[in-house]
């Protein structure tokens, strides 16, 4: 929890000092002054601290050989051009040759003017350019651009970004090779800040002075909300059945590198397998998916290996989600682009004993028996009693590895370097107001949430970033925020996310109740809070909400009152229909009466259910129930929760110290659904006509019925 002025502080311990000693009414009338008093003093904070003129102009440079598809420089590239520019940097690329591929992402950029995508001839003309327009800060990736770095002056920060390179000795061109490597090492003793992607990448190049900074793996999940239209079509295109076994290796196999990419041990790790286990040979299929030419795949077939040459993004996207095993057999990987992914999306793996593959803390052998003997135990595992896992199972323990927190690390290292380098007045005066932004952003409350916010959100970013701010102004409990991004495009909610503290998931789909699930599963939190993006908060006390819980143990799930915005009530809880042709359907309780006045807002009130749009939860019984049902496509996800804790002999609450405005379905259109409908009424049928129409009609909630439908 990020706190404002001094003053708020004092006064929000005053109210914790009433809560203890038992003065509730008197804690609940400072706390609404207080949250005023804070709203007021974070305004003007962000206000005072807001980007200025000379931080919007930092100017960055970044340098590498292409910027084209298929290149694990190109994604890192990709990645850091997106969260700088996102940061307020002005950004120009110089590249020797650029396709199609990245370019149309950044569009929107190059209209603005914050992005100049430069094409070079080669290293003289990159320096020229470098001297000649001064940015604050330049970062090169690959040769030829090392060499820039020692020919510029002190007062532009130089960055040296090591990928490594295999042995020059498995290449035709190893001389030349030896003699860049030495340049390398030269240039990086000159420089601000060397960095290495991998601990074995600083030790292999020999960079002894190099930070080294791991990678992201989440950009596959980025910008994307279409994977359950993915899974299935690669088993499709392959001709397998749902039956077999997939083991995926994604890398480039054309001719010049199989040696590097270790193919021939990924063949012989299937021989092995076939005779250490003669029962798996024909339910075990060895995929290997990257870039190479017709000859290269031909002769993966002689191997009895399943090639997939030239995949495009939907198709490699849609691999990881049908494959049940990823083998990584390469002899040199500075990081393993392919492999990171894999684990992004859940799947177990393992590799060779090469490179920085010891250094994922998975299992590693250079053995093909050995390797061969992890496949037999996670097939094993996999067919097992409790069945074989669904993309979805999987990414709800997938490893992320978020490229803002690497990105993160990147930019505070080169601003606090930037800030100790001695007699580089120049790129201090520019970059000193982006460490003091970055240091705010970074700034984290590492108490324990006792709350846990979980967003869903796809662009939107008018809805989405005043339902951020209004949580940040309002909660007066330790919390956290996880957004779950669906598939966001919107530079503003890009941007957003690069200077917010809090956790961001590319989900790459849309579902309520499994997007949720997501979420929940790597919150924190006792409590989570459930609080759609259209959701704008006025005046909340989520104390007392939580102490609702301590003093009533029967509390399943509370909600808010949730308001239009001339203020009527959009939700006062939610009952069950009890008229045709809706009965047994969800209904809101009063929707439209005005919240002035409104009876309820005495005291919590029981109803039958609350609205997911913002629901309370204790974290320990989300999880024991299952969360929410991912059958439920459209609608009653909540309703459904609701019940089954009245059938538990639970309390579902409405709470009048949650009050939020609820701009309704500006997001998405939520339709009605015969299938949700079906579902809902075949389960709980029984139950409403035996227990909740009386519950409800004894607790003053029968509906006094007007003509119309009732409201979902």
């Amino acid at each position: 929890m990020r706190e404002g002025p001094r003053a708020v502080r004092f006064v929000r311990r005053a109210v914790e000092i009433l809560r203890e000693e038992g003065v509730h009414v008197l804690a609940g009338a400072v706390a609404r002054n207080v949250r005023k008093l804070g709203a007021r003093a974070r305004y003007v904070w962000r206000t005072r601290h807001s980007t200025s003129p000379e931080l919007a102009t930092a100017r960055l440079a970044i340098l590498t050989v292409r910027f084209s598809k298929g290149y694990g420089v190109d994604v890192v590239v990709a990645e850091q051009l997106q969260y700088f520019l996102g940061r307020g940097y002005r950004v120009t690329l110089l590249v020797l040759e650029h396709d199609e591929y990245f370019t149309g992402r950044f569009s929107p950029y190059v209209k603005t003017g914050q992005l100049e995508l430069r094409r070079v001839r080669g290293e003289q003309e990159a320096t020229a350019w470098l001297l000649e327009h001064r940015p604050h800060a330049v970062i090169a990736h690959t040769p030829p651009f090392f060499g820039c770095l020692a020919r510029l002056p002190d007062s532009i920060f130089r960055v040296f970004y090591d990928h490594g390179e295999p042995p020059a000795e498995w290449f035709e061109d190893r001389d030349e090779r030896r003699r860049t490597h030495a340049e390398k090492i030269r240039v990086s003793e000159k420089v601000d800040l060397a960095v290495s992607i991998s601990d074995f990448i600083r030790r292999d190049s020999r960079l002894h002075r190099a930070v080294v900074n791991w990678q992201g793996n989440d950009h596959l999940l980025e910008r994307r909300d279409d994977l359950p239209r993915l899974a299935g079509g690669f088993r499709s295109r392959l001709g397998v059945g749902p039956e077999d076994f997939l083991v995926l290796n994604v890398t480039r196999f054309f001719a010049a590198e199989r040696r590097y990419k270790g193919v021939d041990l990924y063949a012989r790790v299937k021989e092995a397998l076939c005779v250490s286990h003669p029962e798996l040979a024909d339910k075990v299929k060895f995929v290997l998916a990257g870039r190479c030419e017709e000859a290269d795949a031909e002769q993966a077939r002689t191997q009895g290996l399943l090639p997939c040459p030239n995949l495009t993004d939907d198709e490699l996207v849609g691999a990881y989600l049908d494959s049940d095993f990823y083998l990584s057999t390469s002899q040199w990987e500075g990081f393993n682009l392919g492999l990171a992914q894999a684990l992004s999306f859940g799947l177990p793996a393992a590799a060779s004993a090469m490179g920085a593959h010891p250094e994922f803390g998975i299992p590693v052998s250079n053995s093909p028996e050995q390797l061969a003997e992890e496949l037999a135990r996670a097939y094993q595992a996999a067919t097992g009693s409790a069945g074989r896992p669904g993309w979805k199972q999987r990414l709800a323990s997938s490893r992320l590895m978020p490229w803002r927190d690497s990105l993160q690390r990147l930019e505070h290292l080169m601003l606090t370097r930037a800030l100790r380098t001695p007699g580089a007045s120049g790129h201090v005066t520019g970059l000193t107001p982006k460490l003091q932004e970055l240091e705010r952003v970074l700034a984290r409350d590492r108490t324990r949430p006792r709350l846990s916010f979980l967003i869903l959100t796809k662009n939107k970013p008018e809805l989405l970033i005043p339902c951020v701010r209004s949580i940040e102004a309002q909660c007066t409990v330790p919390y956290e925020i996880l957004i779950g991004d669906t598939g966001s495009t919107d530079p503003a909610v890009l941007a957003f996310y690069q200077n917010i503290p809090h956790a961001v998931f590319p989900l790459g789909f849309y579902n309520f109740s499994a997007c949720n699930n997501l979420l929940a599963a790597r919150a924190s939190g006792e409590y989570l809070v459930l609080i759609n993006n259209d959701v704008e908060l006025i005046h909340t006390d989520f104390a007392a909400a939580l102490d609702t819980f301590a003093s009533q143990p029967r509390t399943g799930t509370i909600g808010a009152y949730l308001v239009y915005k001339d203020e009527r009530l959009q939700h006062a809880g939610v009952r069950i229909c009890p008229d045709e042709p809706y009965r047994g359907i969800p209904e809101h309780i009063d929707k439209h009466q005005p919240l002035a006045g409104y009876p309820g807002l005495a005291a919590p009130r029981e109803v039958v259910c609350v609205t997911g749009a913002l629901l309370l939860i204790s974290a320990e019984r989300y999880r024991r129930m299952g969360g929410l049902d991912e059958r439920f496509v459209e609608e009653a996800q909540d309703a459904d929760l609701g019940l089954k804790i009245l059938q538990e002999g639970g309390t579902n609450i409405v709470h009048p110290a949650l009050v939020a405005y609820h701009h309704e379905n500006a997001t998405r259109t939520v339709k009605e659904s015969p299938h949700d409908r079906e579902l809902f009424t075949r389960r709980h049928g029984v139950f409403i006509e035996d227990f909740v129409y009386q519950w409800q009609a004894d607790r003053g909630l029968a509906p006094t019925r007007l003509a119309g439908k009732p409201s979902p």
